[in-house]
């Protein structure tokens, strides 16, 4: 059953493939892993390498634009997916098989679309981890799987920093009943403290220092928490887009309230309610949504974590989980299908641009930021790597777009005819490989102005 929701995701991803690839940190990445014919790993984190791997060999095997899009969707579908047919068929970790897929829908609604996110793979690396150490747990002096177990802590380590409350979370549930693995699980800890110290000190990036900075809301909002309208924007999409997720919960306490597993149930809600309250203050005015769910998905996965080892096993008894799994999947893909249409609207606007610049017979244009519908666009910074994206496939050649901040702010840059100007810096066409990047035209930058 999980095989056949991975499926559906798989067609998604095929389906939308513009929505997902022509958007921010895709488009971006892609762009620059065509264009170096290398990896193109952010902030050092490395853990993105899985998904990036195909779009880098399918441009070294020569596939045009529109397979090399395609391949770069559905990896960040096929990598969870391989996972969770090691979990069940290799490692014999059906539950938490069970558990990966529901990570993968039972919350995820914009996080579909806005796919390039280290902390989601991070997680399904954690989930893999998780399967190892507890097949090296029923294993004496297996070498090799305790070295990829230690492998895998690596790599999660170099994913992002919130993935240290996913596994301090997962240690304790499980040692909860369980003393003999306090002392395995401690040797995990400290090597995983190891690395982020290692990690702080020798790989600090820019981006992890400057979500730290958030963390002055602490101070900012004492004591007024409450009033903070990330509160009421959570319970919003509670109410409107997770309230599938709502329902889980809701089973997954009574299940554990009914068990008597109070430990493990105190456990559960002190993580959860102490995360939900770090990532609300961190954001307390709120946050784009298909941003911020990112962040929220941890929270599923310490209800999911509890529901398979502590819920699942007295719910196998009844007849009737087949089908409510059944349903619950069949729902939460709905839900993910139905949400295509925020990301198709920002494709439907770049091809809007996209036209009015080959109108204009200019293939390298200007626009002001006035001009930018937010409540469309949501972010802006990746316009002009959206439009290489949509410009290639739509009309085989590079058409550049570049927003100005402000008016006249890009003066400087209107006679470099032979330059691709971005948000992230500038680059003769010189610089790049010309099967992916399509430069024709040699006439000045204009400034456009949309219909």
């Amino acid at each position: 059953m999980g095989g056949l929701a991975y499926l559906c995701l798989l067609s998604f991803a095929l389906i939308f493939y513009l929505e997902r690839i022509a958007i921010l940190d895709a488009s971006f990445q892609m762009f620059l892993v065509l264009k170096t014919n290398n990896w193109a790993i952010q902030v050092n984190r490395f853990g993105a390498f899985i998904t990036q791997i195909y779009p880098l060999l399918a441009s070294k095997a020569g596939l045009n634009f529109v397979w090399v899009s395609k391949l770069y969707s559905i990896s960040f579908v096929l990598f969870p997916l391989g996972i969770f047919l090691l979990l069940g068929l290799r490692l014999k970790e059906k539950g938490m098989a069970l558990g990966l897929i529901l990570f993968s829908i039972l919350m995820s609604r914009y996080t579909f679309y806005w796919i390039q996110s280290e902390l989601i793979q991070g997680i399904v690396y954690t989930f893999l981890y998780i399967g190892v150490s507890r097949k090296a747990n029923r294993m004496v002096n297996s070498y090799w799987i305790i070295g990829l177990k230690f492998l895998l802590l690596v790599t999660i380590a170099f994913c992002h920093p919130l993935l240290l409350f996913a596994l301090v979370f997962y240690w304790l549930n499980d040692s909860v009943d369980n003393r003999n693995g306090n002392r395995v699980y401690w040797g995990d800890f400290l090597f995983f403290i190891c690395l982020l110290i290692i990690k702080q000190q020798f790989f600090k990036n820019w981006y992890d220092s400057q979500s730290y900075s958030n963390l002055k809301n602490f101070i900012t909002w004492f004591p007024k928490y409450w009033t903070m309208p990330s509160n009421k924007l959570f319970l919003k999409t509670i109410l409107f887009d997770y309230w599938i997720f709502g329902l889980f919960v809701l089973i997954t306490v009574a299940s554990l309230l009914y068990q008597k597993f109070y430990k493990k149930l105190i456990l559960l809600c002190l993580f959860s309610s102490a995360y939900l309250f770090l990532l609300n203050v961190t954001y307390a005015d709120g946050a784009d949504q298909f941003y911020i769910e990112s962040m929220y998905l941890l929270l599923s996965f310490y209800f999911i974590i509890s529901f398979v080892t502590n819920v699942l096993p007295l719910l196998l008894g009844f007849k009737w989980i087949e089908p409510f799994v059944a349903v619950l999947f069949l729902s939460c893909l709905i839900q993910i299908y139905a949400r295509h249409s925020t990301f198709t609207k920002r494709v439907d606007w770049n091809k809007k641009v996209l036209s009015q610049a080959v109108a204009s017979k200019h293939d390298k244009v200007f626009i002001s930021k006035a001009q930018v519908p937010k409540v469309t666009v949501l972010m802006d910074w990746g316009i002009s790597y959206e439009n290489w994206v949509l410009s290639n496939i739509i009309y085989g050649r590079t058409i550049s777009v570049s927003i100005e901040e402000q008016p006249g702010e890009l003066e400087w840059a209107i006679n470099k005819n032979k330059t691709f100007v971005s948000k992230f810096g500038t680059w003769d066409y010189s610089e790049f490989p010309k099967n992916y990047f399509g430069f024709g035209d040699t006439t000045n930058y204009i400034r456009l102005n949309l219909n």
